[in-house]
């Protein structure tokens, strides 16, 4: 880019190169460097070239896969991941693709430095390491998002736990599988203790090959999700080799080599989710990277801001139970709970002591040739409107209601009693809601669409009085109650008056009961 300003970008497969070797060669550069642009000889054994190869490692490993050994590490692991929950199901913006893509996107955010050196104090208050705290805090945090108790999250290992191979260039990294089990809402501190134990037992079993742990395990597989795991995590701390560029680039010296990184956008999204650590010293640097198939930016610009928060209440009060730790930043809390839940009305406007068909009724005087329902595509209602799309005034759906209301009261219908409604989407449906408040009743929708089967549980376990229908419907609705056809009855109903019933109801009496799907079992009236 200039004389004294280049990029130097090296492009390699990751099956023959990982994040250590990187460092190595850097190093190497660095060493090589002054020499070169000095052209000075370069002393024999500079680089004494290291006593093992990759090869050495690869037999390593397999005399170690052949050896008891390998039994004592599978034993570990196969009791670490019983029963384990092998699917995370975070809360997504688009729907999983079939297969993955592995498009990806990353978000950064600095952590700054008060908070880094609490998380360093609480560590060590901890007896534990800052990369347990940090992984503690993110299984939290993914916890928190899933409510799920049993949290699996994979780490890179750096593969290199024999000495001799920890210059050796190659691709070691191994990743682990660190699962936390989070129910009965713990305190953080026992939380942290429960990770410390699991990541030193990983640690000292780390040598078990993952893709042989995935073979032998035989977790439910899912082509659109990776095994055992979809989110990792990491915290790396560069090397002395970086803190040597560093210092250089701040000596200025035009005969050493300066280096800086040159960031590039991170665009693959190997898991879901995965959370970077880099240990900077002062501070942290975190990158969210994150299957851009799955979530929007703003989405993981959020999830950044949530850990942050937990961060911070962590080292505020460890002895905190997970569920009390705080999550929302400042203008969230104002919104859900200030902003959304401001519940203060006008009671001139909406009178509290007033039902809600009285004061429809007072809307009525107010602006009575004003539209109160409109329909496009009348089908078959009971009035027998011809038109193709029509409206109704408030005059009229109040007097029509009136009607219904009184033919109701012939029935018995008053306070407490329930009234089935089961109507298409007409206004004959919402004649008949306002026509039961009116009479005193209360109602319970029924939706036309639903197994027979259904419906009868419902009135039968509400002791619906009567239900308001239309004969298509009829054969479809169970005999314990009475049908009232509006399209049949109608004649009938328009010779009640149609002023307001005198009906003596207040806003305690049941205005209605609604039945839930019944997806978590029987369905429930509320």
């Amino acid at each position: 880019r200039a004389a004294d300003d280049h990029v130097l970008l090296i492009t390699f497969h990751h099956i023959i190169c990982d994040a250590w070797s990187t460092w190595t060669l850097l190093n190497e550069l660095w060493t090589l460097y002054p020499l070169i642009k000095a052209d000075a000889p370069l002393p024999p054994n500079l680089l004494a070239l290291p006593a093992t190869t990759y090869g050495d490692f690869t037999r390593w490993q397999q005399t170690m896969l052949a050896g008891a050994e390998v039994e004592r590490l599978w034993t570990y692991w196969q009791r670490q991941l019983a029963n384990a929950q092998t699917i995370l199901d975070l809360p997504v913006d688009h729907p999983r693709p079939l297969m993955p893509t592995y498009r990806g996107a990353s978000h950064t955010r600095t952590i700054e430095d008060e908070l880094t050196q609490n998380l360093r104090n609480l560590a060590r208050a901890e007896n534990a390491t800052l990369y347990m705290t940090l992984l503690a805090a993110y299984q939290l945090l993914l916890h928190r998002y899933t409510g799920q108790d049993d949290i699996l999250v994979g780490s890179a290992m750096a593969g290199r736990s024999q000495a001799q191979f920890a210059n050796v260039v190659g691709y070691f990294v191994n990743p682990v599988v660190m699962r936390a089990r989070l129910g009965g809402n713990p305190t953080f501190q026992t939380l942290l203790q429960q990770i410390r134990t699991t990541a030193l037992e990983a640690f000292a079993h780390q040598d078990y090959p993952y893709p042989l742990l995935v073979a032998r395990l035989q977790p439910q597989r899912d082509p659109s999700r990776s095994p055992l795991f979809q989110v990792d995590f990491s915290l790396q701390k560069l090397p002395p080799v970086a803190e040597q560029f560093k210092q250089a680039s701040q000596q200025n010296d035009a005969d050493l080599l300066m280096l800086e990184p040159f960031d590039l956008a991170e665009e693959e999204g190997q898991f879901d989710l995965s959370l970077h650590l880099f240990d900077e010293g002062e501070t942290l640097r975190a990158v969210f990277k994150y299957n851009t198939d799955l979530f929007e930016s703003a989405t993981i610009a959020h999830m950044a801001d949530h850990f942050q928060q937990l961060l911070t209440g962590i080292v505020n009060n460890p002895q905190a139970r997970l569920g009390d730790l705080p999550l929302l930043t400042a203008p969230e809390r104002q919104q859900l709970v200030k902003t959304w839940n401001d519940t203060q009305t006008d009671n001139l406007a909406f009178p509290l002591t007033q039902p809600v068909h009285q004061v429809f009724a007072a809307q009525v005087e107010r602006t009575p040739d004003a539209v109160a329902v409109v329909m496009a595509g009348a089908g078959n209602s009971a009035f027998r409107i011809p038109h193709s799309a029509f409206d109704l005034s408030y005059r009229d759906l109040n007097r029509r209601a009136n009607q219904l209301a009184h033919y109701l009261g012939t029935l018995d219908i008053g306070p407490e009693t329930l009234v089935g409604i089961c109507l298409e989407r007409t206004p004959d449906l919402v004649v008949a809601i306002l026509a039961v408040l009116k009479a005193g009743g209360a109602y319970v929708p029924m939706d036309p669409s639903y197994p027979a089967e259904r419906l009868a549980f419902m009135v039968e376990d509400a002791s619906v009085r009567v239900i308001v229908t239309q004969r298509a419907l009829a054969d479809r609705l169970p005999t314990a109650a009475p049908l009232l056809c509006l399209d049949e009855a109608w004649v009938a109903i328009a010779d009640q008056p149609d002023a307001n019933p005198a009906v003596m109801v207040q806003p305690h009496n049941l205005a209605y009961m609604i039945y839930t799907s019944g997806s978590t079992g029987k369905p429930k009236g509320a």
